[in-house]
């Protein structure tokens, strides 16, 4: 497994900041091919990691990787309304850049999901771009939004994700850290269900 100097960045970040204890459930919204998965499986073996993502293949893709490592990893399809699983099911639930793939009611929905399966006290972490105003990050962000769509990057172009979780019900949102990238800026937000 090979990873990008950008992807070690936000997969060290994203445990660093999750401060996982042992035991905790886990899901990965949007896992893609399974490696942040592996990565946090490895690092916390006591945890039940979940993975969720609307490709099919991508899942297939994923499901080999995993069976190649031996660890206990649960893998489901996403059929684009509600989550697999029951209210108040998970500890920690993560997103990588998957929201500005998404149009704004699909973002909405995500985030009620994400809200009505997180227990009490547990916490949203999200990775996503988020160019809030300046010119220079507007431009480098141009060709994700040629290929994702104007109207499913709008709210990330206008730096509205902090205003779109909080609508969802979700306190003490907190931006732990920017990341400059050639495509824009990426923010990573953490909150929490009361």
């Amino acid at each position: 497994m090979k990873l990008t100097g950008l992807e070690k960045k936000i997969n060290q970040f994203f445990l660093q900041s999750a401060e996982i204890k042992g035991g905790e459930t886990i899901l990965d919204f949007g896992c893609g091919t399974g490696t942040f998965l592996l990565i946090l499986k490895k690092e916390n073996p006591t945890a039940r990691v979940f993975g969720l993502d609307i490709d099919p293949q991508i899942i297939k893709f994923a499901q080999k990787k995993i069976q190649c490592s031996n660890l206990e990893i649960n893998l489901q399809t996403y059929a684009g309304k509600e989550f697999p699983y029951p209210s108040q099911t998970f500890d920690l639930v993560f997103s990588s850049l998957v929201f500005h793939h998404l149009h704004k009611k699909q973002k909405i929905l995500a985030l009620q999901e994400i809200y009505r399966i997180l227990k009490k006290g547990g916490y949203f972490h999200l990775l996503d771009f988020d160019q809030a105003g300046q010119l220079f990050l507007q431009l480098l962000f141009l060709p994700i939004r040629f290929i994702d769509g104007f109207p499913n990057t709008r709210d990330h172009a206008k730096g509205n994700l902090p205003q779109l979780i909080q609508a969802t019900g979700f306190k003490q949102l907190r931006e732990k850290k920017q990341l400059l990238t050639p495509l824009g800026k990426l923010s990573f937000y953490q909150a929490a269900k009361n």
